[in-house]
């Protein structure tokens, strides 16, 4: 059985919640100026699709409090209505335990092996079944009682039509919008409490999940990988890594037994072409 030495180490690198969001996007921005790669995921689940929807809106949301015009609050409360679109689907929160319960069992697997670090990996275990605890607690379907804010749920009727949440329409809306951006900020933060324990969960298991496996370099021969992945592995996201300046992009296709990843050229407004020459890459198989 392999090591996974990234999950050992990551009780290094985990942002604490207390963490200010100021503090998580000026690293993000740091990594982004000096970072020469980019990554190209594919989950091989639904229920990890959903996950990084989720992880991707509270980072918007996040993103945007930090401004102090109307557009950064407008686009703030756009994010949250997505969040709650999501969460329309009662099943994520039955999702999260689940997943939660199946990396702790596999975690204990490497309890008694040799070069681990037993206190951080009992840390990283206890976080899991602390959270697992707390959303069963939680009673009814997560972001019920925002039903009852008569401002978000007109807000998110008018936001199924194209353009259709503007004053004219929610004259409630234009009024909240002027209200002091204080005002406004400390709003949002109040409807996000609803999904703490979620974000928290989220953000948890897909740092575990990425980091659970390191990198190997392969070769895409004249443009095209094939790869038959391991049955008796629990593989969740496949991870493509090329530099920024590479002209070409991967279309990566596939489920839990196989998978394809294509290398396209861009060819402005008409269909991308599949590249003839060979492309060194970075792959992660995320299996935990």
């Amino acid at each position: 059985m392999q090591l996974p030495l990234k999950i050992i180490k990551y009780m290094n690198v985990y942002m604490p919640q207390s963490k200010k969001a100021q503090d998580k996007f000026d690293v993000l921005e740091q990594i982004d100026v000096q970072c020469k790669d980019i990554i190209y995921e594919l989950p091989l689940s639904e229920k990890i699709r959903t996950f990084i929807r989720l992880e991707s809106l509270f980072d918007e949301i996040a993103f945007h409090l930090q401004g102090n015009t109307v557009w950064h609050s407008r686009s703030a409360v756009n994010s949250f209505i997505d969040i709650l679109n999501v969460f329309a689907r009662p099943e994520i929160k039955t999702d999260l335990m689940k997943e939660m319960d199946r990396i702790n069992a596999n975690l204990s697997k490497y309890t008694a092996m040799s070069g681990v670090n037993t206190d951080r990996l009992v840390a990283v275990q206890e976080k899991l079944l602390h959270l697992a605890k707390n959303l069963r607690a939680m009673e009814g379907q997560i972001g019920q009682g925002l039903k009852q804010n008569e401002l978000i749920m007109s807000i998110r009727q008018r936001n199924s039509v194209p353009g259709g949440a503007l004053v004219m329409d929610l004259p409630v809306y234009g009024h909240w919008l002027a209200s002091n951006i204080d005002t406004r900020k400390n709003d949002i933060q109040t409807w996000l409490e609803e999904f703490s324990l979620v974000k928290e969960a989220v953000c948890l298991i897909l740092e575990l999940l990425r980091d659970s496996t390191v990198a190997t370099d392969v070769v895409a021969k004249a443009g095209f990988y094939q790869h038959v992945l391991d049955a008796g592995t629990s593989n969740q996201i496949l991870r493509v890594i090329l530099p920024k300046s590479a002209p070409y992009f991967p279309e990566i296709s596939g489920g839990r037994h196989r998978f394809t990843v294509r290398f396209l050229k861009p060819m402005g407004f008409d269909r991308p072409v599949q590249i003839e020459q060979d492309v060194s890459f970075r792959l992660i198989c995320c299996a935990l």
